[in-house]
C-alpha cells in the first residue's frame, strides 16, 4: 500500500504544517492508543480521512495472513508509518495475527512522540537521502526548549517584551517528536544535473550505509556543502533522486550476489568433477581446484 507525497495543493499544505501534536484516539479509532501517545494532527486527520477504505481494501489479505507491505515518500512516508502503527493493532484485535510484514519511507518527516513510536512491532526502514531536510521536520523539542532556556536566561539580564514570554511558555510545553525505525543513509555524490553522470558515479561508489550515527551524517553532509558551495534541499527531497540511487545500489547488490552465486555453482561442478580431491579436502587436506 503506497502513499504520495506533498503535492502542489493548499491541502497538503495545510496538512504539513499542521504540527501541533494530538491523540491520535481523536481521528482513528477502533483501536486502543497507549496513554500519552500524541501525534501530528495533520497526519492523524489524513490518514483518518482514507482508513475507512483502507480497511475494507485490507481485511480480506489480512484474513488470509497475506503479507502487507506499507510504503510512501515524504507526506507519504509518515501517512505510511501512521497507518502501520494503526492497522497493526486493529488486525491484531481482530484477527489475532499481525499480517504487516514491514514499512518503507522515503524522505519522511517526523511522525510523534517517543510512547507512540515504540507501540510498533512491524520491522520500518527509513531512506534519508543527503541533505533532504524534511526528514528533520518538525524539528526535536529538545534543541527548540534549550535555546529558549537560554533566552529564559537572558531574560534576568535584559526585558523581552509580553510575547516573547508567550512564546517560551507554549515552546517549552512541546512535546518532543522523534521518529522510528531503521535509517538507510544514502551518501551525498558529486554535484551535477545529468543522470547520465550520476549514475556513472554510483556504479562503482559507495551509496548506502545502514544506522549510521549521527556524527556520520552530519560529517558527510558538512564535506557535502564544501564541495557544492551550496544545497539544493529540493532536489536531495525529490522522489526522482532517491529511484537513481536505490537504482544503482539494488543493481550493485545483485551483481554481488549473482557472483557469490556463481562462485558457488563453480565449487559444486567442481566436486561433482572430482571426487576424491574434493573428499581430501573435507578430510583437511590442502586442495584447491
Amino acid at each position: 500500500m503506497a502513499f504520495r507525497g506533498t503535492e502542489k495543493s493548499w491541502a497538503d499544505v495545510k496538512t504539513d504544517l499542521r504540527f501541533n501534536m494530538v491523540p491520535p484516539g481523536e481521528y482513528l479509532r477502533g483501536v486502543t492508543w497507549p496513554r500519552g501517545a500524541v501525534a501530528h494532527a495533520g497526519f492523524t486527520e489524513g490518514l483518518a480521512s482514507v482508513v475507512a477504505g483502507l480497511e475494507e481494501h485490507l481485511k480480506p489479505y489480512a484474513a488470509r495472513d497475506y503479507p502487507i507491505f506499507f510504503t510512501g515518500h515524504s507526506l507519504g512516508g509518515a501517512l505510511a508509518n501512521l497507518a502501520c502503527l494503526h492497522f497493526e493493532q486493529l488486525f491484531r484485535s481482530e484477527i489475532g495475527c499481525n499480517p504487516i510484514a514491514a514499512c518503507y519511507t522515503f524522505g519522511a518527516p517526523r511522525l510523534g512522540n517517543a510512547a507512540l513510536m515504540g507501540l510498533c512491532k512491524t520491522p520500518v526502514y527509513r531512506y534519508v537521502n543527503a541533505a533532504d531536510p524534511v526528514p528533520k521536520l518538525p524539528p526535536e523539542a529538545y534543541w527548540i526548549k534549550f535555546g529558549m532556556s537560554l533566552l529564559k536566561g537572558m531574560g534576568v539580564l535584559f526585558s523581552f517584551p509580553r510575547w516573547v514570554h508567550w512564546i517560551q511558555r507554549k515552546v517549552l510545553g512541546l512535546r518532543s517528536y522523534c521518529h522510528q525505525g531503521s535509517v538507510r543513509f544514502l551518501l551525498p555524490v558529486p554535484d551535477t544535473s545529468s543522470v547520465e553522470e550520476m549514475s556513472a558515479h554510483l556504479k562503482t561508489a559507495p551509496s548506502l550505509v545502514a544506522n549510521p550515527s549521527t556524527g556520520f551524517q552530519v560529517t558527510s553532509l558538512w564535506s557535502y556543502v564544501l564541495r557544492r558551495r551550496k544545497m539544493r534541499f529540493v532536489k536531495d527531497h525529490s522522489i526522482e533522486n532517491y529511484i537513481i540511487k536505490l537504482h544503482w545500489w539494488t543493481k550493485r547488490q545483485n551483481a554481488d550476489q549473482g557472483d557469490t552465486v556463481r562462485q558457488a555453482d563453480t565449487r559444486k561442478n567442481w566436486r561433482e568433477l572430482n571426487p576424491v580431491a574434493a573428499a581430501e579436502a573435507v578430510e583437511g587436506a590442502p586442495v584447491e581446484p
